[in-house]
């Protein structure tokens, strides 16, 4: 054994002793208000802790807040947690998710209705009993689920809008909403499904308050538009078009979103800044996206070679095959693998250049992630296929977008059509190997 790693061993195992030493036999509330008053004392540190425990969690938000300015504030939130830890409310502390709201509701501990000491965990759920918390220390009136949301963000904008619906006030008269919002509008936001977020909820009320439907909404939630934006009075055109033109294909939303937003509202000389929807057909709209992807396209074919900086840096995930079919004998890659009749790849794009032979291929607008791929943003992927009785030509199938966090977040086959139930099983089995997320509006 290497002396770093009995070194290691030996740190943990005084760590562990340590917080032994300091957890006393007894029941499990007095030993973990023993331990989180030592937290608050100095005594323990999060350090101290498996990162499996709770406490390890509950010590870096604690200690967060040593400097004086923030005293009452830690102070606070301390006090709400030995109140929790009292009533056998621990359960909540597994969840970073969880300890980061109890946080966000102690900086609000002013605004309590209710008393703390006499609320009672109603049942084994940490986040069915996180909601009943928060309404029975802020709420007279019903609240929708959705709006949990706003302590989980702890965006104070939207914990205000609690607040307001929670006393029974009028959000219309008192709350200035990014989207403006008709009164059938409020009632649809009020009652959003649980499903959505704050942001995602307002969109989901203007659409339906305008005559669309949830299939529009979740099309649009896969686009910039998912949470308000400036220039909303424009947008609500766009989206007003998308619901009176009900036939038109709806794998046709994102690109459009996405065309409107670089010719009137680029940042650098927007090509058409006075761009409205007013006389446009379906038909006119689709010639200026693909006339739009073309552009792309051929600039970005034009600028291929003069800058070294074309290329970045590649993902830290590998490419991924797959196989169907029978394996052919005597045949092998040139890696000496063995060859089957059906070859699925999906290969990570690492250049313009790629990029603008895939949206020529795919006739969409992949081209124009160049500069976030580049920046380390997303990176762009090719769903191929390889048969034998194609003579082993490669198919391009779809093209898929991955962000930082390693969630895919879009899907597109040629002219933007979605994937099929086939290939979605074969790119869940490759997110399922390199642990990727899919985002719920694929």
């Amino acid at each position: 054994m290497g002396k770093k790693t009995k070194q290691k061993q030996l740190e943990i195992l005084a760590r562990e002793q340590k917080y032994q030493q300091i957890i006393q036999k007894g029941n499990i509330s007095k030993n973990s208000l023993t331990v989180l008053q030592n937290i608050y004392e100095h005594k323990l540190g999060h350090s101290d802790f498996p990162q499996t425990n709770p406490f390890y969690t509950i010590s870096l938000h604690l200690n967060r807040h040593i400097n004086e300015k923030r005293i009452r504030e830690r102070r606070a939130f301390y006090e709400l947690l030995s109140t929790l830890i009292k009533n056998r409310a621990e359960k909540m502390f597994s969840d970073e998710r969880l300890v980061s709201a109890l946080e966000t509701i102690s900086h609000y501990r002013g605004r309590f209705i209710r008393e703390l000491s006499d609320w009672r965990m109603p049942c084994h759920n940490p986040y069915r009993s996180f909601g009943h918390l928060i309404r029975y220390l802020f709420a007279e009136y019903e609240v929708a689920t959705f709006m949990d949301n706003a302590f989980y963000s702890g965006n104070s904008v939207h914990i205000d809008w609690y607040l307001l619906v929670a006393a029974g006030k009028s959000l219309r008269k008192c709350a200035q909403l990014p989207i403006p919002l008709s009164a059938k509008g409020i009632h649809l936001f009020l009652n959003a499904p649980a499903k959505y977020k704050i942001g995602e909820a307002l969109r989901y009320a203007q659409v339906l308050s305008l005559g669309g439907d949830e299939k529009l909404v979740a099309h649009l939630l896969a686009t910039p538009l998912a949470n308000p934006v400036t220039n909303e009075a424009f947008w609500e055109t766009v989206i007003r078009f998308f619901i009176q033109n009900p036939m038109l294909d709806p794998v046709h939303i994102a690109p459009i979103i996405d065309c409107i937003k670089h010719k009137k509202f680029a940042n650098i000389n927007p090509e058409m800044p006075n761009f409205e929807m007013k006389g446009r057909t379906p038909a006119s709209i689709l010639r200026m996206v693909e006339d739009w992807h073309n552009q792309l396209n051929w600039a970005q074919k034009g600028r291929i070679g003069k800058n070294e900086n074309e290329f970045w840096i590649k993902f830290n995930i590998p490419d991924f095959v797959h196989f169907e079919g029978k394996e052919i004998q005597g045949m092998t890659t040139e890696n000496g693998e063995p060859v089957y009749e059906k070859t699925y790849r999906i290969i990570q794009l690492m250049s313009a250049k790629e990029l603008q032979k895939e949206g020529q291929t795919m006739r969409h607008c992949v081209a124009s992630y160049a500069q976030s791929c580049k920046m380390g943003n997303t990176s762009i992927w090719s769903f191929t296929l390889k048969t034998i009785d194609k003579l082993w030509e490669e198919k391009h199938l779809l093209t898929i977008e991955l962000n930082k966090m390693r969630t895919i977040v879009q899907i597109r086959g040629k002219h933007n059509a979605r994937a099929d139930e086939k290939e979605m099983r074969i790119i869940q089995k490759w997110a399922t190997q390199e642990r990727l997320q899919l985002s719920r509006w694929i």
